[in-house]
């Protein structure tokens, strides 16, 4: 869609907050396009503090673009609440410090 309809959605989606996600995270991992994983993370990112929460439990996804996608949405977001979450998978026992 244009710009406009795409803000339009996205204050949509942030105004249902928590409740968007569920649908949003299915969206996710079936996205056929780069294309539209990024704008589902753009609208993740742009969401707020409701959908910090399923994002963080997002995090444990089987589906690589999911738990990618999400964590890059959290990255986004700037929000302290996921370093806790975040920080085993930066320097857990797989990778080397």
């Amino acid at each position: 869609g244009t710009p406009s309809e795409r803000e339009r959605a996205i204050l949509e989606l942030r105004n249902a907050g928590s409740r968007a996600m569920p649908l949003m995270l299915k969206q996710l991992a079936a996205a056929g396009s780069a294309a539209e994983r990024d704008g589902i993370v753009l609208a993740f990112s742009r969401m707020g503090e409701p959908v910090v929460a399923p994002l963080l439990a997002a995090v444990d996804s089987q589906v690589d673009f999911v738990r990618l996608g999400v964590i890059e949405a959290l990255s986004m977001m700037g929000t302290t609440q996921a370093v806790p979450r975040l920080l085993p998978l930066a320097f857990g026992p797989q990778v080397d410090a």
